[in-house]
């Protein structure tokens, strides 16, 4: 019951991610890349650290090394999606893979700042 409730949760997620792309194709490029009141400057920021905490919990969960995602490394949009839907594929297979057990192990690991956390995989 707990794996189909997170499975539920990330459909949503999924979901809410979509309606943000969609709505950032309705930008134009000077928009996508124009300084914003959001914490990470811009829009195209934004939504590459939002992607880029996606997969640093999948990472995280799978007790694989990780740096995260560097916004130079996406030029628009295009490059953004692309590559959110292979992280969605990625993490649609490992969840397939998990049972109700996993997901109430601890996940021990070390955040960019050096600091180590240990948190309960459902949780992190």
């Amino acid at each position: 019951m707990l794996k189909r409730h997170f499975l539920d949760m990330y459909d949503f997620n999924c979901w809410g991610r979509d309606r943000m792309l969609d709505t950032a194709e309705t930008l134009t490029a000077e928009q996508f890349d124009e300084e914003t009141r959001f914490p990470f400057h811009t829009i195209k920021e934004t939504l590459v650290h939002t992607m880029s905490a996606e997969h640093t919990y999948r990472m995280r969960c799978q007790l694989q090394p990780n740096k995260g995602l560097e916004t130079s490394d996406f030029p628009d949009l295009t490059s953004i999606r692309t590559y959110w839907i292979d992280e969605e594929q990625k993490m649609r297979k490992y969840l397939s893979g998990i049972d109700e057990s996993d997901l109430a192990e601890s996940v021990r690991y070390k955040a960019s700042s050096g600091e180590e956390f240990v948190r309960t995989r459902l949780v992190l």
